[in-house]
């Protein structure tokens, strides 16, 4: 069925006790999702959504109880209140007005959509479409009224290069016969007086104006936002920094990949995303190429060395055990690892780098006012844990920017104490991917860390983080790469009948060639992180907190 995704005020107003409805639901996910954190953000955010439904200031008490009420309590009351929101039967004029709401004069804030998530899960909607849709209606008008604004002021121009010819040459006549009249007292006075016979140029409306305003708060000032983006100067030893394209639409939420290392031709900064679907508007990060090529080579060749020294089973068994100590390995492994230690060291060391130019960044909101989700593996997780690092130490000013973040063989720590202090910073869902046959990464790290182990996030209640095992869907830490359209697909973070191809060419009879194939969206698995948990034992959900990354290393000293 077509359906009308073009963003327009409602046309009817929205009943009284829909309204009611609405808010009070708001209430209760913003409560399920940050539990009592957020108190003042989430209500005024509350206040302006009773505002924009034009329910009357007596309901804010009851509003702010549905807001603060415990939460054993409040899954009837929202079954209830989603109960009645169906029987109404316009979920989609209800997202429409929806959205209009969520871009406040102070743009799109990534806690706004988080609930907005939470509220089209319930009733079957796919936020990323409209989100995509409503900017580009947006774009569509602004560039309009642009245009319309361009062309008055190409008309005035060309009306004021008239006047002033008019002006000479009518001057120029009446000037000469009133200048041997007044001996030139008078010829000011004629040019005053020729002036008042020309109009004033058109003045645009505050409607149109309002229009450009809007895109330009939640999309950044003109220019090329982050793909126009260029580092002014080095950041301590940063040598490339800057955004490449992934995925053209226009969206209100803005997703960001970042690689942990690439090949020759650099195609792992985008190939391993090429079925991302975390926004439909989507930027890779191309970041100290040099040094990720040669991280991936020496990857490959201590991939080799194992694989033809028949010790690679070995090292997957007994790498993140205390068994290693008494393996004695081939020479040609040792040194693939030796060689490897360096490159690690200095990409790790960037990454810390490149992860506080990208908060400096996204804090400045060079990419406009709305939500940016961050995906990244092996050291591109690296990446965006010093980014949000970075960010919690900026404080409250620094909430509402990061929408998801998703990590994959990621070399940051898994204590959740170490997380807690950057909880904050993370608006909506975290997801960490790790796996027990990544020996690599347990070869490079000489502490527990979130590529190989789960996040203990049980000791406190957050239903917004996950960690998934991905033991049967990699071999090894360069299956990331290869096998991400899988990956995404097991988060719901892949595009629809996407097409598994093997992007790199297999250096080792360890991995298995993936075989082109087409999945159907029908067996397309794809569920939401509530459910994972659910859907698989091996995956557990529970408190997402961030701080300090621990100090995991590869064993040179060797600086970049």
């Amino acid at each position: 069925m077509q359906r009308n995704l073009t963003p327009q005020p409602p046309t009817q107003p929205i009943p009284e006790h829909i309204s009611f409805t609405l808010c009070a639901t708001f209430a209760i996910l913003y409560n399920e999702l940050y539990n009592g954190s957020h108190y003042h953000f989430i209500r005024d955010d509350l206040k302006r959504l009773r505002k924009h439904l034009s329910l009357s200031e007596t309901v804010e008490t009851t509003i702010e109880t549905f807001a603060s009420m415990k939460l054993k309590h409040s899954k009837a009351s929202l079954e209830g209140f989603f109960k009645v929101l169906s029987e109404y039967g316009n979920n989609e004029s209800l997202l429409n007005t929806l959205l209009f709401w969520a871009i406040s004069e102070n743009g799109y804030d990534a806690r706004t959509r988080a609930v907005l998530e939470s509220f089209c899960k319930e009733i079957k909607l796919d936020l990323k479409q409209y989100e995509a849709d409503f900017a580009s209606e947006l774009r569509t008008k602004a560039s309009k009224v642009s245009e319309q604004l361009s062309e008055e002021e190409k008309e005035a121009k060309k009306k004021k290069k008239i006047k002033r010819i008019a002006l000479i040459s009518v001057a120029s006549i009446a000037g000469a016969g009133l200048t041997a009249l007044t001996a030139g007292l008078a010829a000011p006075l004629v040019a005053a007086g020729i002036g008042t016979v020309f109009g004033a140029g058109a003045v645009a409306g505050l409607s149109s104006v309002a229009t450009v305003a809007i895109v330009t708060t939640v999309f950044g000032a003109a220019g090329g936002g982050l793909a126009g983006y260029k580092m002014n100067k080095r950041v301590g030893g940063l040598e490339e920094f800057r955004f490449k394209k992934i995925r053209f639409q226009n969206s209100l939420h803005l997703g960001i990949a970042i690689s942990g290392w690439t090949g020759e031709d650099d195609s792992g900064f985008t190939k391993p995303w090429k079925r991302l679907d975390l926004s439909t508007e989507q930027e890779a990060l191309i970041w100290e190429s040099e040094y990720l090529r040669e991280l991936g080579t020496s990857m490959d060749r201590l991939i080799s060395s194992a694989a033809s020294s028949g010790v690679y089973q070995i090292l997957k068994l007994t790498v993140l055990s205390s068994l290693l100590a008494a393996v004695t390995l081939p020479v040609t492994v040792m040194s693939a690892a030796s060689l490897l230690d360096n490159p690690w060291s200095v990409c790790t060391r960037r990454a810390r780098q490149a992860g506080e130019e990208l908060a400096t960044l996204l804090f400045r909101r060079v990419h406009g006012n709305r939500p940016v989700s961050l995906i990244g593996c092996s050291t591109g997780s690296l990446v965006v844990w010093h980014c949000l690092k970075s960010l919690a130490e900026k404080g409250p000013d620094a909430y509402g920017i990061i929408s998801n973040v998703v990590i994959f063989g990621a070399p940051v720590t898994t204590d959740a104490t170490e997380w807690e202090k950057v909880r904050l910073v993370v608006s909506g869902k975290v997801i960490n991917g790790w796996s027990t046959n990544d020996w690599v990464l347990g070869m490079l790290c000489t502490s527990q860390v979130c590529g190989t182990h789960r996040v203990n996030w049980r000791t406190v209640s957050d239903k917004r983080c996950v960690n998934v095992r991905l033991d049967k869907t990699i071999s090894g830490h360069t299956d990331y790469h290869r096998r991400m359209p899988r990956i995404l697909n097991l988060i719901n973070a892949c595009r629809e009948d996407f097409e598994v191809v093997d992007f790199y060419a297999s250096t080792s009879s360890s991995h298995t060639e993936l075989l082109a194939n087409k999945t159907s969206s029908g067996l397309r698995r794809a569920f939401s992180m509530s459910d994972l948990h659910s859907a698989n034992n091996s995956n557990e959900r529970s408190l997402f907190s961030f701080s300090k990354t621990s100090q995991f290393c590869s064993r040179s000293a060797s600086t970049g």
